[in-house]
């Protein structure tokens, strides 16, 4: 504790002054300000990617997002409906009672039925 102590007083002895800290918060072009803004954030921390052509079809205004995030995660492959699923218990479709739930069954083999 008292080495932390030193520390605090060589800090203070070379300029550190005792005002009020602020918080900062980092916006775009690495330009601090002491307002926090949540679409700074979520554009510096998400992973961007080129918008593809179909973006519309699935996020357009009406849209139920319930819908669209469901259609979003089939899009990339990521359903879990049963393929993942099968490593704990074996699943099929209800409505075609054999075929495995995988995502081309659902979306595609299915709907041609």
């Amino acid at each position: 504790m008292i080495d932390i102590e030193n520390e605090i007083l060589k800090l203070r002895l070379q300029g550190l002054n005792s005002d009020i800290d602020t918080r900062l918060w980092k916006g775009v072009d690495d330009f601090f300000k002491p307002k926090f803004n949540t679409q700074q954030t979520w554009q510096l921390t998400r992973m961007q990617s080129p918008r593809v052509n179909w973006y519309n079809a699935v996020w357009f205004r009406g849209a139920t997002p319930r819908y669209s995030v469901r259609t979003w995660i089939a899009v990339h492959d990521r359903l879990d409906p049963g393929v993942r699923v099968q490593r704990w218990s074996p699943q099929s479709d209800a409505h075609c009672s054999g075929h495995l739930e995988t995502r081309e069954h659902l979306l595609i083999e299915h709907n041609n039925r």
